[in-house]
């Protein structure tokens, strides 16, 4: 069944792999503009799951940007139980050096990729914005010599500091030795609190971060808006360019059909910052 979010001159590659070194399994989606006159921005999108469920195929609000031009690349990356931090964040830089070293089979501008995830995939996106000066996680993974650093970023609802993920009660207890955080970090959060200072995207914020668009549901219970407001107070302090949303009526996610309100604001970012 034609999806009618994918106009009909965009060309899919549905199974390319891009870490053969770890994992064939790992899996990557393309959707691009073959026809188009110059190579087009491209961006990368990390599904939503606690980083223990959920595969590159979760990826409908993506999907929205084809019309206005975009490339749409889809990964898959190591769920918590078959690798633990910060394998997840190498799998993140390891798909941007692939769409850099895949540009030209694809009409991509690999100058112009931004990085855009919900939830747990948010929270990705976002490690991708802060973390340019990290090269320690770059040594795995293709293309090891190009830049894994992107241009724009849009969070929908992720984590940033676990340590403060109970300040008000929510829907979970993350201190848990069980907690979707606990688990991604290979311990329960309160016995490495080196590991989660390392985790934060705050902790990594400096002088090149991208433009950021955050946005979060107000009525959230999973990860409390709270989360947003400390990485985008943050981003701002060091002068980075941030957009914080905090949208009334919205829980965790915006739904399984995202309101145009929703996304709107996502689609004038990135035409903003990505098009030329």
């Amino acid at each position: 069944m034609e999806n009618p979010l994918i106009p009909a001159h965009v060309k899919c590659e549905p199974e390319l792999t891009f870490r053969d070194d770890i994992d064939p399994n790992l899996k990557v989606t393309v959707w691009w503009h073959p026809e188009a006159e110059s190579s087009t921005p491209a961006v990368i999108w990390f599904f939503r799951g606690g980083w223990t469920m959920g595969d590159r195929h979760c990826c409908e609000p993506a999907l929205h940007l084809l019309a206005h031009g975009f490339a749409i690349v889809c990964p898959d990356y190591q769920l918590s139980h078959q690798a633990q931090f910060p394998a997840q964040i190498e799998d993140a830089k390891s798909i941007v050096r692939w769409v850099r070293g895949m540009s030209d089979k694809f009409n991509i501008d690999k100058e112009r990729i931004g990085a855009w995830g919900d939830s747990a995939g948010g929270y990705l996106a976002a490690m991708l914005g802060t973390t340019e000066e990290v090269r320690s996680w770059d040594n795995v993974g293709p293309f090891p010599d190009l830049p894994s650093n992107v241009q724009a970023v849009c969070d929908w609802c992720g984590p940033s500091d676990f340590s403060r993920m109970n300040d008000r009660p929510g829907m979970y207890d993350h201190d848990a030795p069980d907690s979707f955080e606990s688990k991604f970090l290979g311990a329960p959060i309160r016995d490495v609190p080196d590991k989660v200072k390392e985790a934060n995207p705050i902790t990594h914020i400096n002088g090149h971060c991208p433009p950021f668009l955050i946005m979060h549901g107000q009525n959230d219970a999973a990860v409390l808006p709270d989360q947003s407001k400390l990485l985008h107070d943050a981003l701002t302090k060091k002068g980075a360019r941030s957009e914080l949303r905090i949208l009334p009526g919205f829980g965790h996610g915006f739904g399984k059909e995202t309101p145009k309100e929703v996304l709107h604001p996502v689609a004038d970012f990135f035409k903003r910052e990505l098009q030329k």
